[in-house]
């Protein structure tokens, strides 16, 4: 989780297992899951039941047990108790999380519980979370907070068979989570704080090295990818996006560090108008205003905004559903975060509730310009 944490000399980075991305991977799972056992447990969001049942007769057929249980929709601590004594009676041996990021967060939370393999399979490339060590656990009232595991997946499988089918708002998503990774390991490095896993260590220059590619990656193909997902045409640019969405993302941001991008988030998602966007929307946002905050190069901060407008991303409030009582909705959200999100005390420079709307209602502004 982000903390204000000064560097030590130790340098640190972390990686899931292995993985494995390409057409078809998933039925390649009975494989991957036999390697710790005859028993599996595979959660699965309740839109790919059919894939659950297939799945069945494959592991069936090579003399294994899978058991299905259908993911309730909210990655609670509810929901983890439920599905780690499932797993926990039937002696399970491997934890498979199907579909999207709350689901996967909650098979990740079953997995160090009972000291047993995890495998997530991806079907959408909306966010980088598959390949991260943390749970986001949600309670009723929409407030959330991570949970660290010791343990990263052993897998993770990314069938873009799957993915390419997923509505294109999910592959944008993405793009703007991912966006965010080199920025906020810019800052992190400049602030000298510690990355994101364990205990929080120094960025290697690996870790700097994948967060750079993926923001190149996303500059190069994104609109590419974003065209053949809404064409569901599977090419390799697509095929270069869900990775850069899902492994570069995820290695990075985790390797790195987050701070403004993804601090800006954590505030706007505390305005009710925004419940019902993603993530990567929210996170899209907070790009754009820790571009402003740090007075990004004018052509920089052009590019990266076409990017987010040419494939439907936020770039502007009215986008986010924020469109009455704008300014007192801000001014407490941002209020709200400086006091209470250390990931916003991590930068060099000063964050102030002032300096978050500043930027805020300066991208707003911008709207008509481009």
């Amino acid at each position: 989780m982000p903390k204000k944490q000064t560097a030590t000399e130790i340098r640190g980075f972390c990686s899931i297992g292995e993985y494995l991305q390409g057409p078809g991977i998933f039925m390649d799972l009975p494989h991957y899951a036999g390697k710790y056992g005859t028993v599996t447990v595979a959660l699965i969001d309740p839109y790919f039941k059919a894939l659950g049942e297939e799945l069945t007769e494959k592991f069936s057929a090579g003399g294994q047990t899978l058991h299905v249980v259908l993911f309730n929709g909210q990655c609670s601590e509810e929901e983890i108790e439920r599905v780690t004594g499932i797993a926990r009676d039937v002696k399970a041996s491997c934890i498979v999380g199907i579909g999207g990021g709350k689901t996967l967060d909650t098979a990740r939370a079953v997995s160090p519980a009972l000291n047993i393999a995890e495998i997530l399979c991806v079907t959408s490339a909306s966010c980088d979370a598959p390949t991260s060590s943390h749970s986001v656990v949600y309670k009723e009232d929409h407030t959330c907070r991570a949970v660290v595991h010791n343990k990263h997946p052993e897998y993770v499988l990314v069938d873009t068979d799957l993915v390419i089918q997923a509505p294109p708002r999910l592959l944008a998503a993405g793009i703007g989570d991912a966006l965010a990774t080199y920025f906020e390991a810019v800052t992190t490095q400049a602030a000298n704080n510690v990355n994101n896993f364990g205990d929080g260590y120094a960025q290697t220059l690996t870790g700097m090295a994948i967060a750079k590619l993926c923001f190149e990656t996303l500059l190069a193909k994104g609109e590419e990818a974003y065209h053949a997902n809404c064409m569901h045409l599977r090419t390799q640019a697509f095929e270069d996006i869900v990775e850069a969405n899902t492994l570069m993302s995820g290695l990075g941001t985790e390797n790195t560090g987050c701070n403004i991008s993804h601090g800006v988030s954590t505030a706007l998602a505390t305005i009710r108008d925004t419940f019902d966007r993603l993530h990567g929307e929210t996170v899209t946002y907070g790009v754009l205003c820790q571009l402003i905050i740090e007075n990004a190069p004018t052509e920089l901060f052009d590019r990266v905004y076409k990017l987010c407008k040419n494939v439907g991303l936020p770039v502007c409030l009215a986008d986010l559903g924020i469109k009455e009582n704008v300014e007192e909705k801000l001014h407490t959200a941002f209020e709200y975060a400086v006091a209470n999100k250390e990931i916003l005390w991590i930068p060099v420079y000063p964050v102030t509730a002032e300096r978050l709307f500043n930027a805020a209602m300066f991208v707003d502004s911008l709207k008509d310009k481009y």
